[in-house]
């Protein structure tokens, strides 16, 4: 009888020693819900541009020659003639295309157009907006815009905390998080914290629960421009950080008295 119980009580601390924590998992609760295909939610708010964000706008059409004046100038890498313009993608060994920093006053100075304001306005919505200009001029142009400095910081209790810029504007929280290289073992899942301040100057603050498949309709899950997503420490790395000697202390302490009692217990049964 004393051996089962022995047995028992070595099963019982095994299987606890064993089982899986809870909120270390990823969308945890998938198959419970089982929502199957997830679409953007309904409040989603497309990437709106900001004052020094880098752009490229790039006009084409059937006849080259008729957009021509209407495009930035392809320059040398080493020089730039505008002021409110930045060397941007290479093309060939030596030549440039130019792209546009946003002023202070939320626009651009765009040849052919002259200001075009830009703050507050989707890349979609510049492009409709400078189609439309250039269709005064020009049959059928094509407008291209793309927004070149798209740009999120990860810090906290990830792998690699950083600043990450992106080529798509649609970044969500789990592409900031691949970029940092995951969370680590004490990262927070169920409390991601994302910072944003918006056209206004204004800094707000949202939570994304990474283990509940919830955070897909959610509309923070796509990042804007400038956001930060930090992971906070769980209690164990909160508690590790001002008493490292102490866990190690404590550790020897559990060890050497779960040894105590198991020592204790087989002699006892040795001598019945």
């Amino acid at each position: 009888m004393k051996k089962i119980l022995l047995f028992s009580l070595i099963l019982a601390w095994i299987g606890f020693a064993c089982s899986t924590p809870k909120g270390i998992s990823y969308f945890e609760d998938i198959d419970k819900n089982n929502q199957g295909f997830f679409d953007k939610p309904e409040n989603f708010s497309p990437v709106k541009i900001k004052v020094d964000d880098e752009l490229s706008i790039v006009v084409s059409a059937r006849d080259p020659q008729a957009v021509a004046g209407f495009n930035l100038p392809m320059v040398s890498s080493t020089s730039s003639s505008m002021p409110d313009v930045k060397i941007g993608r290479t093309v060939g060994q030596s030549q440039t295309l130019q792209t546009y920093i946003v002023d202070a006053d939320g626009s651009i100075n765009m040849p052919g157009l002259g200001r075009v304001y830009v703050e507050g306005k989707t890349t979609e919505e510049i492009t409709a907006y400078v189609t439309l200009k250039l269709e005064e001029y020009v049959k059928d142009p094509i407008v291209t815009v793309r927004l070149m400095n798209f740009s999120v910081s990860v810090l906290g209790q990830v792998n690699s905390p950083g600043k990450y810029e992106f080529k798509s504007q649609y970044v969500t929280v789990l592409d900031a998080i691949t970029a940092a290289r995951d969370l680590t073992t004490h990262g927070v899942r169920e409390n991601v914290l994302v910072i944003r301040r918006d056209n206004k100057g204004d800094t707000q603050y949202y939570r994304v629960d990474l283990t509940s498949s919830e955070m897909f309709s959610s509309s923070h899950f796509y990042l804007q421009q400038g956001d930060v997503v930090y992971v906070t420490p769980n209690k164990e790395k909160q508690r590790d950080s001002g008493s490292g000697t102490q866990k190690s202390f404590n550790l020897t302490v559990i060890t050497t008295a779960v040894s105590y009692i198991f020592s204790i217990i087989v002699i006892v049964l040795n001598t019945n």
